[in-house]
């Protein structure tokens, strides 16, 4: 087995005991989709935390890892959409009369985990 594929058995193994202990934990047998995706958004969220821990401390060898585990789980997740689509609908809400960040993000709950709420949340900062 080449490494690559090594290390990508390893990490799908780890995060299959995640969602199995998950499921333990709720009492049930296998989890939601909802809810396994909810585990995956956050365990990318701690790698791409440990990436940029691994960049600012100059590791390459730590970086590449964290990005290669962001990677497989990317492709797990619905596309999130670009700060782009992301400022036009967030510009499009304020157009619309969302006039404050809390009506703005309770419009895009509609989204779903297709839109990077932090992201948005600092573009309605900034265009509101």
């Amino acid at each position: 087995m080449k490494a690559r594929d090594k290390e990508l058995v390893e990490v799908l193994k780890f995060v299959k005991g995640k969602l199995e202990n998950e499921a333990k934990t709720k009492g049930i047998e296998t989890l939601e989709d909802k809810d396994a995706e909810k585990i995956i958004q956050k365990y990318v969220k701690e790698r791409k935390d440990s990436l940029s821990v691994a960049v600012e401390a100059d590791r390459p060898d730590m970086a590449e890892k964290e990005q290669f585990e962001i990677d497989i789980f990317s492709e797990y997740l619905p596309k999130v959409m670009s700060e782009d689509e992301t400022r036009k609908i967030v510009q499009d809400l304020i157009n619309d009369g969302a006039s404050n960040i809390g009506q703005i993000m309770g419009k895009l709950a509609q989204y779903g985990n297709t839109i990077d709420k932090g992201l948005a949340s600092k573009l309605a900062r900034e265009l509101g």
